[in-house]
């Protein structure tokens, strides 16, 4: 009787102590995963914020294409009515 009852105690100790473990482990797990979720949130921020600036750039890019094909062109009719070409 001693022996289970001993036995038993025993279990009970061991358990609780893989409890406590298990708490502490959920709670870095949590901490971890709020970690994760900063960091995935501020990815995505940077993702946009770059679409944006590559949006912002190829826009430019086809104003400065479409001065230079204007430019290009007025040179062009210039160069025709002086009677040079």
């Amino acid at each position: 009787m001693w022996k289970s009852l001993y036995e038993l105690v025993r279990t009970v100790v061991n358990l609780s102590e893989r409890v406590q473990e298990d708490r502490e482990e959920l709670k870095e797990v949590r901490k971890d995963l709020r970690d994760l979720t900063l960091a995935v949130e501020r990815l995505g921020a940077q993702v946009v914020h770059v679409s944006e600036r590559e949006e912002r750039e190829r826009a430019m890019l086809m104003l400065q294409l479409e001065n230079g094909l204007l430019r290009g062109g007025r040179a062009l009719l210039v160069g025709e009515g002086d009677g040079t070409a």
